[in-house]
């Protein structure tokens, strides 16, 4: 089999649950003679070279990346930059190999997999034929809430959108216990998945490691000292039944930021538990560095591992091979193999459940403790068995029909299926909406014509233009392009004149582009492909590529609540609907005198049950000039525009209700942003940074970009005299 896996965390970076998964695996499936690619993300190479392919032995292959800085990539956030940077390399890779890997397999925390999934969904090869699946670690929007953090705040909100998208749209998910794969489905619908255990090293025992009589007593707790790792919480029900006096334990690991407390895990520990921390109850240190792991766990009498969330803790899994005595609790995958006093001990996070445990626990003798880590060892054994979770995941995989399926895969909604039968080639009624715009209309229709979609029909409205230039333009076009229609109307603005133009079409599928915007030659045919093959998709769009006044770029999504419900998530002055659902459920509306009646049509659309996705390509190009609309926006006008779709749509936003306003309430308001991936300005000068020791903020996004942050470092490295400047600041400012 030729199989790639794509990563955060491959050794010899990082020594958490991922990596150590990862290695694992290859070990797994190089054992039986599979050809192995691991695509892996190393912040640490140099942007300038920034793909590196490692050709191992034994059919393995390691191609490591970094994230570039074009002005394309500038544009997006840094997971969604990782995300379609994954993309690319996999897309490099086929065209180097010429072939295409028998299966992918992501990891879901991140999200990583998100661009290569929506690029498969978009149809576009050769990721169309390619099967991806997922395993289930630990995603950000089931952390961020078991964590007590903000889930809506950007950018941590849109990388767990990422994340339920990935999940949603894999061939094929491998959850690694019962309980993870619970508290996906309670959120996703999931058609093909199953519970496969992630594969283990034994580690080999050296039977002659000896106790420290100092520590013979001591209990261990390793792992980030974070909330849901709930060793805080776990000590401060020790101290209120007062069990801490007769424990000692320590603390080994990475410290954390709980922002409800505005502090770290550590900090909170340190300042509640001062009296236990002087008496050497609770001593706190570093985390243990992976190849010392087995030696120091053998100077403990138990590992304590309080878990409120896990899938499968890798370190739950490392005791019992080191046959330790481990007491946990039952909110993961531990759950599953712990029977309560036989091969381990499991209690709630309760009064009653952790002073019953401790105290059979605190009775036992070292020969019963013995034994009962002896029971865990065999148990992981007899559950583990590697061959046998090749041979599912195998089996699984080979399993997973390669046939796109004709519905996409939104994770927030099920939207109705259109029943339009559409003929192989439909006619495509392209609507240009015309007023005094003679300057670009031309360059306009130059790019429909070169457009690769031949059935189609091309309609001016001239919504009463009274410019001398402008109607002579008409008059030119008319001689020039005879395949182009045009027709007349009194000026009624842009909602009315796309209304008289969709009545004029004849074609069942139209589109929408204004007199000075231009589209790619791929546009329509992409989109028309898209709409054919899913039936549950109404409306297609892409990315836009701003010209003229601007060059930046507009990313665009498919249509998932909440968020389409504060903030445009589709450029959809240049939509690709169907005819007769515009016309039931989309019309523009006139009363939207200064500007948004586009995204009012887009909500409409929702309201009624209409979903739409996005091509994520830049095929639409988006002329920014000084006297358009959009430029006309401001403070008064827009959130005048704002209540009013409010008011039209109340039902719809009063089904969401909570969601929309938590967004609101954690990014500010919607024209304050254009991209989920970043940071809001608003959000940021809410949150006094000054008050947050940022050493120990474990947020996934960094306060400044690491991609941004990199390429400042590279031009620091590069010219000496800018890094002496730096230094000599730094110091007048101490």
């Amino acid at each position: 089999m030729n199989y790639w896996l794509c990563t955060t965390e491959y050794p010899p970076f990082f020594g958490g649950g991922i990596s150590t998964y990862c290695k694992n695996t290859v070990d797994l499936f190089l054992k039986y003679k599979n050809n192995i690619t691991v695509i892996v993300f190393d912040p640490n190479l140099n942007s300038q070279s920034n793909i590196q392919i490692i050709n191992k032995k034994n059919n393995l292959r390691i191609v490591r990346f970094n994230l570039t800085f074009n002005s394309f990539y500038q544009n997006m956030g840094f997971n969604q930059n990782l995300s379609y940077r994954f993309s690319e390399v996999i897309e490099l890779l086929i065209k180097k190999d010429k072939r295409i890997p028998d299966v992918i397999e992501f990891q879901d925390y991140l999200g990583i997999g998100y661009y290569s999934l929506i690029r498969k969904y978009s149809l576009e090869d050769p990721f169309s034929k390619i099967k991806f699946i997922t395993t289930i670690h630990s995603p950000i929007f089931l952390l961020k809430e078991v964590n007590l953090e903000n889930i809506y705040k950007f950018p941590e909100f849109w990388i767990g959108e990422m994340e339920k998208f990935q999940i949603k749209a894999s061939d094929g998910v491998i959850f690694p216990s019962i309980f993870i794969k619970n508290q996906i489905l309670n959120r996703l619908k999931i058609q093909n998945y199953k519970v496969i255990r992630n594969p283990i090293s034994i580690p080999k025992l050296n039977q002659n490691n000896k106790i420290d009589v100092d520590k013979k007593e001591r209990l261990i707790y390793f792992g980030r000292l974070e909330y849901r790792k709930g060793i805080y919480q776990f000590l401060k029900i020790l101290k209120k039944i007062d069990l801490l006096r007769n424990l000692k334990i320590d603390l080994f690991g990475r410290d954390t930021f709980l922002p409800v407390k505005n502090t770290s895990i550590k900090k909170l520990i340190e300042k509640e538990f001062s009296f236990y921390i002087q008496n050497e109850n609770i001593r706190i240190s570093d985390p243990i560095p992976p190849k010392n792991l087995i030696e120091k766990m053998s100077f403990y009498k138990a590992v304590v591992l309080p878990s409120v969330f896990e899938s499968l803790p890798n370190a739950v899994l490392e005791s019992m091979l080191v046959k330790k005595c481990v007491l946990t609790t039952p909110y993961g995958g531990q759950g599953e193999l712990i029977e309560n006093g036989k091969n381990g001990f499991i209690f709630d996070l309760t009064e009653e459940s952790i002073f019953q445990t401790f105290k059979k626990f605190l009775s036992l003798d070292n020969k019963e403790i013995k034994k009962i880590g002896e029971n865990a060892y065999q148990t992981v054994l007899k559950n583990f068995d590697n061959k046998k979770i090749y041979e599912e995941k195998n089996n699984f995989i080979k399993n997973i029909n390669r046939k796109l399926i004709n519905y996409f895969p939104f994770y927030s909604n099920d939207f109705n299926q259109v029943n339009i039968k559409l003929e192989k080639n439909p006619l495509l009624s392209i609507i240009i909406p015309y007023y005094n715009a003679h300057q670009y209309i031309e360059e306009t229709i130059k790019s429909i014509l070169k457009s690769s979609y031949k059935n189609k029909e091309i309609i001016i409205v001239d919504d009463g233009s009274d410019n001398y230039y402008s109607i002579k333009k008409l008059k030119e076009i008319k001689n020039k392009y005879p395949q182009v229609k045009i027709v007349h109307k009194e000026n009624g603005g842009l909602a009315s004149a796309r209304n008289f133009g969709a009545f004029h079409a004849s074609g069942k599928i139209i589109a929408f582009l204004d007199a000075d915007d231009k589209i790619h030659k791929e546009y329509y045919s992409s989109a028309i492909k898209i709409l054919k093959n899913y039936k549950n998709v109404a409306f297609v769009y892409s990315w836009a590529n701003y010209i003229e006044k601007n060059n930046g770029y507009y990313i665009t999504y498919p249509t998932e609540f909440p968020y389409s419900l504060i903030h445009n998530p589709t450029t959809s002055g240049s939509l690709v609907i169907y005819k007769e659902i515009f016309e039931k459920f989309g019309k523009n509306d006139e009363r939207f005198i200064f500007g948004m009646e586009d995204y009012d049509m887009i909500i409409n659309l929702l309201e009624n049950n209409f979903g739409g996705i996005s091509i994520p390509k830049t095929l639409f190009y988006y002329r920014v000039r000084n006297d358009s609309m959009a430029r006309q926006f401001n403070y008064f006008n827009l959130n005048y525009l704002y209540s009013l779709l409010f008011k039209k749509h109340k039902n719809l936003y009063q089904k969401h209700i909570v969601e929309a306003l938590n967004l609101i309430n954690s990014n500010g308001p919607a024209y304050t942003f254009d991209n989920p991936s970043w940071e809001t300005t608003t959000a940021s000068k809410l949150i006094n940074k000054k008050e947050i020791n940022l050493e120990n903020n474990n947020s996934i996004e960094p306060i400044i970009n690491p991609a941004f942050k990199q390429k400042i470092k590279i031009i620091i490295n590069k010219f000496p005299i800018i890094k002496k400047l730096i230094y000599k600041i730094t110091e007048k400012i101490k």
